[in-house]
């Protein structure tokens, strides 16, 4: 069978009850596609269909109101196609549909009211089409089945039910994310016993979160509230003690850094105002923590000891406090870290010597094993001094590099080239001085580099010949190509004859006079 065709003989399938052409490319329009298995029947096209699933194609058109004459179809898969228009009123009038997957197309338009009558319906998806208008009880009146809700991304639809409203349905799966349900925080969620993901990012809730949110007995795994204005204190310790994921970002909540009482893997708290120190055992608390994001915030004191604990950690980023934070004990802990593959502590107060044990991060010892796996650390716009750390050359699977704005001395180490995978370095505005390693050219993978405002000549061979004069800009005494300033000894290269070639002084550091 040719990819994106269906066979003449099809539409000898009289009595067909499933149908599977997901990832088949095609291109027409339903209607047209359909008209391609008549059925032998005068009652409809596909009386005898149960099943029909035709998601990840290149469908386009509307979606045609006589679909509903299948009166026995229970499960429809439409996403991740590019149907538009509006949902068809007809579609609520299913009879034995327990599931429809419409997401990813472009359909417009509001969702129809009678889709309320679906009483079978077990999972419905409509998330990330371009639906608006307005959500009320009688869109969910007979949906007492329903377990997986999916109405999220890019929709203007408008949640309008009051605060007494308990709703048919105990779902699992509750994805709302971009939906307005604000200003204050829905208070039907109170009812729902049985959720394990919550998603009600982007939401438009502009209140606090209520108390009762923390202490429903529930399986809740996956939390997320992101991106609205919630507003108020948390709780000490978040009671549900089955989160795995957490992520109240972008908020105004303020206060002191709440801690999860559960076996947490992904802790979100950034771009809120937190304030005062992360508490000294939160390593303790939060062993198995995969990610800790605390950026954007208000957090003072210095890095406990306790964060060496989290054996599992992969990616902490402390970054833009803006009362600061100061290194301690942190100095002690990467040999702890096994895991830990990015590290963003920039725009901070941290001061002292970067820690040797950095180089003791065994994840960025090795290659990555995924082609676009990064593994970073950023420990830019602080006040650390001293000379480069010779560590960090031991950091092979390093792909980002950024010790820009901070004090560092000394040159860097001909070792740098044991960075095989680094591909962004940055180590503008510090005090570096002295020739650029002629080793840099051997890093091929390096895509963005910044060495301006340090330095004294370029090495202007292999990788450093794809950078323009805006990554050695800043200094005056910087010369050779690709600058304007000529070093010494650069005419008398170019004097040379023809036939001869260009000699490397052994004991210039590689770099060609």
């Amino acid at each position: 069978m040719n990819v994106g065709t269906i066979p003449a003989s099809i539409e000898n399938f009289c009595n067909l009850k499933y149908l599977d052409v997901r990832l088949y490319t095609l291109t027409r329009t339903l209607p047209e596609f359909l008209h391609e298995i008549r059925n032998c029947s005068s009652k409809g096209v596909l009386t005898e269909l149960t099943d029909l699933y035709m998601s990840y194609n290149q469908l386009m058109g509307r979606l045609p109101e006589w679909m509903s004459q299948e009166e026995n179809l229970t499960s429809l898969g439409l996403e991740e196609n590019k149907f538009e228009g509006p949902i068809p009123a007809s579609f609520g009038t299913f009879r034995n549909l327990d599931r429809m997957w419409l997401t990813q197309n472009e359909l417009n338009g509001s969702l129809p009211v009678s889709f309320g009558q679906l009483s079978e319906l077990v999972d419905f998806d409509v998330s990330e089409n371009r639906l608006t208008g307005i959500l009320s009880k009688q869109h969910f009146s007979k949906l007492s089945k329903l377990e997986y809700l999916w109405i999220n991304g890019y929709s203007g639809l408008v949640f309008n039910v009051s605060s007494t409203w308990i709703p048919p349905f105990q779902v699992s799966f509750l994805t709302m994310a971009s939906c307005n349900l604000g200003p204050s925080f829905p208070t039907w969620r109170k009812f729902q016993k049985k959720l394990l993901i919550l998603d009600l990012s982007n939401a438009s809730i502009s209140s606090s979160v209520p108390n009762w949110f923390w202490n429903i007995s529930s399986p809740l795994e996956h939390l997320d509230l992101s991106s609205n204005q919630l507003q108020g204190q948390l709780p000490k310790q978040l009671c549900i003690a089955s989160l795995s994921v957490i992520d109240l970002s972008s908020n105004h909540f303020e206060g002191p850094i709440p801690l999860p009482n559960c076996v947490c893997s992904v802790l979100d708290l950034s771009n809120n105002i937190f304030s005062g120190p992360i508490p000294p055992n939160i390593g303790q608390s939060i062993p198995n923590m995969a990610v800790l994001s605390l950026s954007d915030n208000q957090i003072t004191g210095i890095i406990p000891k306790s964060i060496g604990y989290m054996r599992k950690l992969i990616k902490i980023d402390l970054s833009r406090n803006i009362d600061k934070l100061r290194l301690n004990a942190f100095s002690v802990v990467g040999g702890l870290v096994f895991r830990l593959s990015n590290l963003d502590l920039s725009e901070n107060n941290l001061c002292g010597s970067i820690p040797s044990t950095l180089g003791d991060l065994i994840a960025m010892c090795q290659k990555p094993n995924i082609s676009n796996q990064h593994r970073h650390i950023d420990l830019s716009s602080n006040n650390f001094v001293g000379e480069f750390p010779k560590e960090i050359t031991k950091l092979h699977g390093l792909t980002f590099l950024n010790l820009s704005r901070n004090h560092i001395n000394g040159s860097i180490p001909q070792d740098i080239s044991m960075l095989h995978e680094l591909q962004s370095l940055d180590l503008s505005s510090n005090n570096l001085y002295g020739l650029i390693p002629s080793s840099m050219s051997s890093l091929t993978f390096l895509s963005y580099l910044n060495l301006s405002n340090n330095f004294s000549k370029i090495p202007f061979r292999g990788q450093m010949t794809t950078f323009n004069a805006s990554a050695f800009g800043g200094i005056p005494q910087l010369c050779g190509h690709p600058l304007v300033a000529k070093c010494q000894g650069d005419d008398l290269d170019q004097g040379k004859g023809q036939g001869q070639s260009k000699v490397e002084d052994e004991n210039d550091d590689g770099f060609i006079d």
